[in-house]
């Protein structure tokens, strides 16, 4: 073989070699591994030229360039990608926020709960020392006493059912 068809015929084994070396990988795994995709095209040139006589001394990809068409498409790509990550971060900072608020909504709710209890015993115990000091036990004062505590235990039977729906919003 002549020198000139040597060389034609090395370029172009080079080029085929390096087209279906390429074509076998991922993108990122071309542009993340240069240096290993160089090494087996390398592997593959220096074998098969040299039934030749030719010698391969060094293999480097210097540069891949992508179309156009497909730079767009990747960046379009990356950046819908970067959006979704954006939106999910926002959705879980939300729940994140709507979470402490309803911890703090069922806090206060218990706290408001505990006030008007408080409010309800005092009142009790007013009524309690009017019907103590009173002179005669009047129907109206009785019936007002067993409303009242009546009352009471209801408060407190929603104030115990509000403090575990409250431990279970916690836990």
């Amino acid at each position: 073989m002549k020198f000139h068809r040597k060389r034609v015929a090395t370029h172009f084994l080079a080029s085929t070699t390096l087209r279906n070396a390429l074509g076998t990988r991922n993108l990122s795994e071309l542009l993340n591994n240069r240096p290993a995709v160089s090494k087996h095209v390398f592997e593959l040139m220096k074998t098969m030229t040299k039934q030749w006589g030719v010698q391969v001394v060094k293999v480097e990809i210097k540069d891949i360039r992508l179309p156009l068409q497909l730079q767009k498409a990747m960046a379009a790509e990356a950046e819908s990608s970067r959006l979704a990550n954006a939106k999910i971060i926002v959705a879980k900072a939300e729940i994140e926020a709507m979470k402490s608020l309803q911890t703090a909504t069922n806090f206060f709710d218990i706290f408001s709960r505990c006030k008007q209890l408080l409010g309800m015993k005092l009142t009790l115990l007013y009524f309690h020392s009017q019907w103590i000091h009173c002179e005669r036990f009047s129907i109206d004062n009785l019936i007002l006493r067993f409303l009242y505590i009546l009352m009471y235990l209801d408060y407190i039977e929603q104030t115990l059912q509000k403090k575990s729906e409250y431990r279970k919003v916690i836990h």
